[in-house]
């Protein structure tokens, strides 16, 4: 079962949305052979509560691919710039994709953490939001 919060800055209106599972994935195994595609553009997301996709073991043995068949993407903030990314497990990153900043946050793990857009106020869980699937 995977539950959702919102996080909500106290003193302005930045907020933040995660999963506690964040955004799992298979790889689109044709695609990547077919196309040529790198790994990144052959995500589909399996939404909650959707089973995870089980790939055909006999196309898997014929294309099975270097990279894990599924992962995870969980959206990250940094706390410099405030920009929103995702960091996926098989490929983790330590510095923000804008900014290059290393001081970057999960969000399921931002409450207590300094807003980054008014540098005044700290991110507390808003208990009127939220979801469990």
């Amino acid at each position: 079962m995977a539950q959702s919060r919102v996080f909500q800055c106290s003193v302005c209106d930045n907020s933040v949305g995660a999963w506690d599972e964040g955004n799992p994935y298979y790889i689109d195994l044709l695609l990547m052979k077919e196309k040529g595609l790198p790994r990144s553009r052959c995500k589909v997301y399996v939404y909650h509560p959707s089973p995870l996709y089980v790939p055909d073991p006999i196309l898997l043995e014929e294309i099975q691919p270097d990279e894990p068949i599924h992962g995870n993407d969980s959206p990250f903030r940094c706390l410099s710039c405030n920009h929103e990314f995702n960091v996926d497990n098989a490929k983790p990153r330590t510095k923000c994709t804008k900014c290059r900043s290393t001081d970057i946050v999960d969000c399921w793990l931002i409450a207590g953490c300094t807003c980054p857009k008014c540098h005044k106020g700290k991110f507390e869980v808003d208990e009127r939001y939220g979801a469990v699937s």
